[in-house]
């Protein structure tokens, strides 16, 4: 059973990565071979390019979540967390240069 799952996943891959050519091309084989009829060979293409296509996003969508999984357990900040420290940097220049220019300007005075 376990090296079933595996060929699924090596097959589902495998399509996931197939170009259309290259699928025309192992049907067109097949046609060849007399494994698909001609007539069928369209549904094939169009049936191996759709589950191509299914894999690839469900490859992106488990890739996507094992990258956030990583990035949590790392514990860094969010791109949310980044802007609200720039915000809260900006505002504190603007604090330490207002009262710098405070500052020097009571020093002139002096």
């Amino acid at each position: 059973m376990k090296n079933l799952v595996k060929k699924s996943f090596a097959f589902g891959l495998g399509l996931a990565i197939t170009s259309k050519e290259q699928i025309e091309t192992m049907v067109d084989d097949l046609v060849k071979k007399g494994e698909v009829a001609p007539e069928e060979s369209k549904r094939v293409i169009d049936q191996m390019l759709e589950r191509g296509e299914d894999e690839r996003e469900r490859l992106m969508h488990m890739i996507k979540e094992q990258v956030q999984q990583n990035l949590r357990e790392l514990d860094t900040a969010s791109r949310d967390e980044v802007e609200e420290i720039k915000s809260r940097l900006s505002l504190l220049e603007k604090k330490v240069d207002k009262i710098e220019y405070q500052r020097n300007k009571d020093d002139s005075e002096e």
